[in-house]
């Protein structure tokens, strides 16, 4: 369907590394955020949860730059060996809007890893799994094209 934007994550289970890119509503361009970071909250159907803090990056490829970027990563011991979670954004700016509470499903196991989509009408979302790197080079950089 039509969303406002999307969201894409990405998880090295061997080293606890999480990366969101952030796209437009049809998921076929990058959409820069002026958000320098993006807290995480993520439920590993255990006894808690834990909060995981993503950081802009900048790109001399893309020229983007904290604080006007659609790449985000973050490192947690805790998210170590996980295959699936539930997560919600905490917040984030995209095209002039603010999403808070905006939730996704994550599966490892599945062809795809998480994906969140807003619809820019208020801050629900529904999710997709999404894993592969489709878009992205071997380091990470979103392809163009």
């Amino acid at each position: 369907g039509d969303h406002f934007a999307n969201a894409e994550f990405l998880l090295d289970a061997e080293t606890g590394t999480m990366t969101m890119y952030t796209y437009d509503g049809h998921a076929e361009s990058t959409q820069r955020s002026p958000s320098e970071s993006v807290v995480i909250n993520v439920d590993t159907h255990g006894d808690s949860t834990i909060d995981v803090t993503l950081v802009a990056q900048a790109s001399e490829l893309s020229g983007e730059k904290v604080g006007d970027s659609s790449k985000f990563i973050g490192q947690s011991d805790d998210l170590k060996g996980l295959a699936h979670f539930h997560g919600t954004i905490k917040a984030l700016s995209l095209k002039g809007k603010d999403f808070t509470n905006v939730q996704f499903d994550f599966d490892h196991e599945d062809d795809d890893g998480g994906e969140a989509h807003g619809d820019g009408d208020d801050d629900e979302a529904h999710a997709e799994d999404h894993d592969g790197d489709e878009g992205h080079d071997d380091d990470g950089e979103h392809k163009e094209g």
